[in-house]
């Protein structure tokens, strides 16, 4: 008599950590959790992941609430690692919260991939970590493209008096000048200036063919609209990606009308371009996403559901390793994402360019993709 043998256990879930900020003040915070979840549900439906050539295992998504609070980043870390054994984390999508981060996992040897750009510095060095988001010149770069193939040559940059401003300026005129173009002239406003009309009259005096705003935030962007309205005698404006909020189109119980700005490309999904290879992917997502949560997806949203994306495809080729997942992510070469067309380097660890962002026209109280 053959003696019974023991079924075989199931091979163990693989883990992919998340820190996420749940918010309550926000209920958009969620969004990158859900999108995540998603996306993680998503794969399992499909049995999961084959790692490195082995048994499809099972993945599970072990999140945790950072709050948006740098004082919980290191020791969830230090959970996710050595707990859950999770092979990668994903998140956070504040900058500072995503630059103590990628601090800690470059300590812990961990793979991280924040959903935000952070700042460089001299003393970091990025091996373990990698931001899943555009860098600060992005947007700046795909405007430069907009308006060098629309034959524009002299340019007004009008901003208010901050150090994003400032560096944003100093971006544009350097890529301005290499694309043959020139900042004509520029004016610099305290935040609350009542005097933007007049401001707008020397840019345009000064040979101007276009304005380039910079405003700091949504709220900002409503101010300068309070006294720029687009009107027939008044130079085109264009507008940095702060202006890319709907809310900033409403003003005064109205909509604005020939406003331009920089958006994300989720930003104009009903827009986009058929033949474009980001386009069906970024419709899908966000008709699943609509389908299982009742709302349109955000920015970070897509982040989210693109890092899982981008961490399976680096399983699947490494195996269930955090060193060769490290290795496979920075071996990330032109990935379509929701987001944008994804690559990482040895010397590049920050994911998306300029193909993030395209240039946008305010019509009946929406953004709009030129004609």
């Amino acid at each position: 008599m053959v003696p019974p043998t023991a079924s075989p256990t199931p091979n163990a879930a693989l883990v992919i950590g998340a820190l996420v900020n749940l918010g309550e003040s926000d209920p958009t915070n969620r969004q990158t959790f859900e999108a995540m979840s998603l996306a993680v549900d998503t794969i399992n439906r499909r049995g999961g992941i084959e790692p490195g050539g082995g048994q499809r295992r099972a993945v599970r998504l072990a999140a945790y609430d950072d709050a948006g609070s740098v004082d919980r980043v290191g020791p969830d870390l230090r959970r996710l690692a050595d707990e859950d054994q999770a092979l990668v984390v994903i998140g956070p999508a504040e900058r500072d919260t995503a630059t103590l981060a990628r601090r800690v996992a470059e300590r812990m040897a961990l793979p991280l991939v924040t959903l935000a750009a952070t700042p460089e510095t001299r003393t970091d060095t990025w091996r373990w970590s990698f931001a899943l988001a555009p860098d600060d010149e992005a947007p700046i770069a795909s405007l430069i493209d907009y308006l060098a193939a629309s034959g524009v040559e002299r340019i007004g940059w009008l901003a208010p008096m901050t150090e994003t401003a400032s560096e944003a300026q100093a971006a544009f005129t350097r890529r301005a000048l290499a694309a043959g173009m020139r900042v004509a002239a520029s004016e610099v406003y305290p935040l609350g200036d009542g005097t933007l009309a007049a401001r707008h009259a020397r840019l345009k005096a000064a040979g101007a063919q276009v304005i380039v705003g910079w405003p700091h935030d949504t709220r900002g962007t409503v101010a300068l609209l309070a006294q720029l309205r687009p009107v027939p005698d008044r130079l085109l404006l264009f507008l940095g990606p702060a202006a890319a909020d709907p809310k900033a189109l409403a003003l005064d119980g109205g909509t604005i009308d020939g406003l331009h700005t920089v958006t994300p490309r989720l930003g104009v999904v009903d827009d986009l371009w058929d033949h474009d290879a980001m386009t069906p992917l970024i419709r899908d997502f966000t008709r699943a996403y609509r389908q299982r949560f009742g709302s349109a997806p955000d920015d970070d949203a897509a982040a989210a559901w693109d890092a899982v994306q981008l961490v399976e495809r680096a399983i699947t080729q490494a195996g269930p390793s955090r060193d060769r997942v490290r290795d496979a992510l920075e071996g990330t070469s032109e990935l379509t994402g929701v987001s944008g067309a994804i690559a990482f380097s040895p010397s590049s660890h920050t994911g998306l360019d300029r193909r993030a962002f395209v240039v946008a026209r305010s019509a009946e109280g929406r953004w709009r993709l030129p004609p």
